[in-house]
């Protein structure tokens, strides 16, 4: 995954590709789960830090 160009975000490799399937609307459903997925595993981090500070 290129944070950069977003290659691989939604599992396409071309980002016009990507930013067609986007406009579409084919794969946004796809990057909602991936930031949901995101946000709990940061937000598990920080929790797992938070403990060990104590």
């Amino acid at each position: 995954m290129d944070w950069g160009t977003g290659e691989g975000l939604l599992g396409l490799a071309d980002p016009a590709e990507r930013d067609a399937a986007f406009e579409r609307g084919e794969d946004h459903h796809k990057l909602e789960h991936w930031w949901l997925r995101t946000a709990d595993a940061v937000e598990d981090g920080r929790r797992a830090l938070r403990g060990h500070r104590r």
